[in-house]
């Protein structure tokens, strides 16, 4: 089996028809029926079953269809991490840093680790998570390197990398002025069960109550909006404080210890590699 072959399989399975795969491929139709042909002498079955109007995978086609896109995609990801062309070729890596918890030499030993040749190229861009976001989705940025909760606000944005990489995060409260703390709702967006109760019960002890009263949101960025309109407090970072927040005390004499992740959003065989990075916990 070559590329060709593979190629025209894996379109012809999607269009169900010969002539528009060959348009698609830019080959020609016999190119195509050839490949077809010869797959199927070397597997020693029917792939599809023809009739004048139609084409189907057969039920072997379905299970070498399966495996051959998982095998294609293999191919893609090895190609985009260790091929990405002449040298050079490519444009500097913009990696976006959320500068709450020492991300930025964190990211920057990753790339050393990957390679002189990426580390060099690579541009930086540091700053709070709403600007870091909006960058990341207007496609200022590549990829963006920021704790395990504020990344699951941002999955819609590019391809979500989780890593056994950790960070240490120094917590404050926040709150609007004038909103009663602890008397308001804790406006909270999980981050896993052991950690949450490990929260609420420091939280308890710091303010000498026995419970709070907390309001879930599944989103970082619901948080901190419905915290502007003075609809609770929460606990974050200390420059999370924006227009009319105010960070009131750092609440907690232990950093919280988080995952860091990435929103990766070019394909690019720097980000895939500082992406890998991450996910081998190598920051």
């Amino acid at each position: 089996m070559n590329d060709t072959e593979l190629s025209c399989f894996l379109s012809a399975a999607e269009t169900k028809n010969f002539s528009a795969t060959a348009r698609y491929l830019a080959v020609t139709q016999q190119t195509v029926s050839r490949s077809i042909k010869k797959l199927e002498e070397e597997l020693g079955f029917a792939l599809f079953t023809r009739n004048s109007s139609s084409m189907q995978l057969t039920a072997g086609g379905r299970i070498f269809f399966r495996w051959a896109s998982q095998f294609s995609a293999a191919l893609d990801e090895a190609h985009e991490r260790f091929f990405p062309g002449p040298a050079g070729s490519e444009a500097p890596l913009r990696v976006g840093l959320c500068d709450w918890c020492g991300l930025p030499s964190a990211a920057r030993r990753a790339l050393d680790a990957i390679g002189e040749d990426a580390a060099a190229r690579a541009e930086y861009r540091t700053g709070a998570f709403s600007a870091l976001a909006d960058a990341l989705r207007g496609g200022q940025i590549d990829i963006l390197l920021l704790p395990e909760p504020a990344a699951r606000s941002l999955a819609d944005g590019g391809t979500l990398v989780s890593g056994r990489a950790f960070c240490s995060l120094p917590l404050f409260l926040h709150a609007r002025g004038g909103t009663p703390v602890p008397e308001a709702p804790w406006l909270h967006c999980s981050l896993g069960r052991e950690t949450d109760e490990w929260l609420r019960r420091t939280l308890c002890g710091l303010f000498g109550v026995s419970e709070l009263s907390v309001t879930p949101l599944d989103r970082l960025d619901s948080v901190y909006t419905e915290v502007m309109l003075g609809g609770g407090w929460t606990v974050g970072p200390e420059n999370l404080t924006g227009d009319g927040l105010t960070a009131l005390r750092r609440p907690l004499p232990d950093d919280l210890r988080v995952p860091i992740c990435a929103v990766r959003r070019r394909s690019s065989a720097a980000a895939a590699l500082l992406a890998g990075a991450l996910e081998e916990g190598a920051l």
